[in-house]
């Protein structure tokens, strides 16, 4: 079964070769991160906390209108080419690195950033009280996405620039049960929500396995009321791995292949 996922995930790479061109399929170079948060080492969660925010799944900015299962559909996708607009109060470093994750996007996928020039829809970055954003192309003109203080690391903000390409946290898939457990006592009152799974009619896996490397898991240690983890890996060997900040996986990058 392992050889066959195996497979088939190389197969899609290569398809995805062929459609994005070889650049996709370079190694993946590792972009020097810089301490924003004074050595704490903050996870997206962890900012948002202190920020008083208790957004969808932390991160996840919601209105009356959106429900789950919207993002399911062709009508949520941004163009491969997305409008972009910097706010004035962005900081001069958040400036530097968002530019920078744009470049990684460039590099490694289809999806390619230009600045905004009157087009009807458009992502509005800017400095609010943590790192947030929708998740798909909500069609609402003006579509903000927060780079708030601590939150100017290049993984961050290419996090967060995948929810508003469409994509929910990895561990909020349905079958999230058979790899990681969930340890529901060990979470903080009034979370519990964060760690709700939905199913293929809510949120797609585009046919990728399970990823514990996704740069869109959780930590272990994410929405903890002590300082016991609260989600465990089944397979032991991946428990530090889960909730990485430091590049797309491969999986990452695979579930970008057009159409997204």
């Amino acid at each position: 079964m392992a050889g066959q996922k195996l497979t088939g995930a190389l197969v899609l790479l290569h398809i995805v070769c062929l459609l994005c061109g070889p650049a996709l399929c370079l190694p993946t170079t590792r972009i020097p991160d810089y301490d924003v948060d004074g050595g704490r080492d903050l996870d997206i969660f962890d900012i948002n906390e202190e920020a008083g925010l208790n957004l969808v799944e932390g991160d996840i900015l919601l209105d009356e209108r959106q429900t789950r299962n919207s993002i399911i559909g062709d009508q949520y996708r941004w163009p491969k080419t997305i409008p972009y607009y910097m706010e004035d109060d962005l900081e001069i470093n958040a400036k530097g690195v968002i530019l920078k994750a744009f470049e990684q996007y460039r590099l490694k996928t289809c999806i390619d950033f230009k600045p905004w020039n009157g087009e009807a829809n458009y992502i509005s970055i800017f400095k609010g009280g943590g790192c947030f954003s929708s998740v798909g192309n909500r069609h609402v003109g003006k579509q903000r996405l927060s780079i708030g203080t601590n939150c100017d690391r290049i993984a961050t903000i290419e996090h967060e620039f995948l929810h508003a390409l469409g994509f929910w946290h990895e561990q909020s898939r349905s079958d999230r049960d058979d790899y990681v457990k969930i340890m529901w006592d060990r979470i903080s009152e009034g979370r519990e929500h964060n760690f709700n799974t939905y199913n293929d009619t809510t949120s797609s896996s585009l046919g990728v396995p399970y990823d514990y490397g996704s740069m869109m898991h959780y930590s272990k240690n994410a929405f903890r009321n002590g300082t016991e983890p609260t989600i465990i890996t089944k397979i032991p060997a991946f428990s530090d791995v889960i909730g990485q900040r430091m590049e797309f996986s491969d999986s990452d990058l695979l579930k970008l292949h057009p159409p997204l």
